[in-house]
């Protein structure tokens, strides 16, 4: 089975210029797998990147599906991105490069040696990311930010759904922007409709999006109003440049 997705375009024409607009992803977090299935094929119909959210319970305090549960996953031409809130991630490259996965996010703070961890990403033919919770030393991935493809930072103390946003992760995330724009700068984590044209402001690439999605009467709806509001928060920045 294969999905169409919503023709969606992450930039706007101004003066003839194509102007980016940063990507909204959404993120996919249960413990319930007839739910992890159903809002999957769902995203799958309008999204062009989706975020899977898995945790063993041990680096977070809560649980999530079974990460072979992505052998689920209908065949599709979305994006597929596992970020692994997990203690020995290694364990799950297999699985994922399985279901045809794209990118694996991982937490600095969940592996001994980073580099070995990125190496063995790249030898499944699988795209590295990393996550970095909002009480972590930046300094931490200073060294090997040059050697992944995302770094998310987290906007929320990972674990739960629905958490408030700790607005000093995502002026750090701006700062990291600031300093390194050719990184692509993602944050994560307490999202909402009415806080989005801040987090545009940031600079920031990807803005995961979860429960202010997911738990939304009509997800696709909602999808397309982040869309909109990230849309206008761009072309008020662009317009007072």
């Amino acid at each position: 089975m294969s999905c169409t997705i919503l023709n969606v375009k992450y930039y706007f024409m101004e003066n003839g210029k194509r102007i980016r607009l940063p990507e909204i992803v959404p993120a996919i977090l249960t413990d319930n797998e007839r739910e992890f299935l159903n809002l999957t094929v769902a995203a799958l119909k309008f999204a062009k990147r989706i975020q899977f959210d898995f945790m063993d319970s041990r680096f977070v305090p809560s649980i999530s599906v079974p990460v072979d549960s992505v052998l689920s996953i209908p065949e599709t031409t979305s994006a597929l991105e596992a970020h692994l809130m997990v203690f020995n991630p290694e364990r799950y490259f297999e699985v994922l490069k399985k279901a045809n996965f794209e990118m694996i996010i991982f937490h600095v703070e969940a592996v001994k040696d980073l580099f070995e961890t990125i190496k063995k990403i790249r030898s499944y033919g699988l795209l590295p990311g990393i996550a970095i919770n909002p009480d972590t030393s930046v300094d931490l991935i200073e060294s090997v930010y040059k050697e992944v493809e995302e770094i998310l930072f987290m906007t929320v103390y990972p674990g739960y759904y629905g958490r408030p946003i700790v607005w000093e992760a995502l002026d750090r995330a701006k700062e990291f922007k600031e300093r390194h724009p050719e990184v692509i700068v993602g944050i994560d984590g307490g999202v909402k409709l009415n806080n989005v044209e801040k987090i545009v402001k940031s600079g920031v690439d990807r803005i995961c999006v979860g429960s202010a999605i997911f738990k939304a009467p009509d997800i696709k709806k909602t999808y397309l109003e982040f869309i909109s509001q990230v849309t206008l928060a761009a072309q008020k920045i662009h317009k007072n440049c």
